[in-house]
């Protein structure tokens, strides 16, 4: 019974490391303090990761009100990827203040 245990637990533990996607739910990014000059200095798997955050925000219904302007554009597609909304962050933060935030810096350019 106790070889058991570990073994279940030993499968659990290798699940949640080899799916992103579990580790993503398990590691939650709060969008709205993610800086342009934040995330430009992040390497690529971390912005691939707050992007799906974003997508994840801005598909949250609990998030309708602040992502309004958001929802038309990135909102329930299968066009935005989080691959793809990383390169539209980047270029919409390229030229954006340090410290503003990249879902401000989308809605402004929405």
């Amino acid at each position: 019974m106790a070889n058991a245990k570990k073994i279940l637990a030993a499968l659990a533990l290798a699940t949640c490391i080899a799916s992103p996607v579990l580790a993503q739910d398990i590691t939650p990014v709060d969008v709205n303090a993610v800086t342009c000059s934040g995330f430009m200095a992040m390497e690529t798997p971390t912005k691939r990761d707050v992007s799906y955050h974003v997508l994840n925000w801005i598909n949250d219904a609990n998030n309708a009100v602040a992502a309004q302007k958001l929802i038309g554009k990135y909102g329930s597609s299968v066009f935005w990827t989080p691959e793809k909304l990383l390169i539209e962050i980047e270029g919409h933060c390229k030229d954006a203040a340090p410290d503003v935030g990249i879902v401000a810096r989308l809605m402004e350019h929405t």
